[in-house]
């Protein structure tokens, strides 16, 4: 499957915090860019690797509630509170 998403934005307050929230989650250091105001950071293949893992875990336990009942939109926002703890 071709790659779609070349360039995304993730609003933050908190700069800093979000880079560390990132690179705990996905196990990896994101290399970081500022000039001037503008900060960036950038998702590498090793962190495209790990995420592709954790969202195939959602996708198990999303269609593990789906198959116990729940619904779609429950089944997922339970998926993501269970990734997040």
């Amino acid at each position: 499957m071709k790659k779609f998403i070349a360039f995304f934005e993730i609003p933050t307050v908190d700069f800093h915090r979000a880079v560390d929230f990132y690179e705990t989650v996905f196990g990896v250091q994101l290399p970081v860019f500022e000039c001037e105001e503008e900060k960036m950071a950038c998702f590498t293949e090793e962190g495209e690797k790990k995420a592709e893992a954790v969202y195939e875990k959602h996708r198990v336990i999303t269609d593990l509630f789906i198959g116990m009942g729940a619904n779609e939109v429950l089944a997922e926002q339970n998926a993501c509170r269970i990734e997040h703890v």
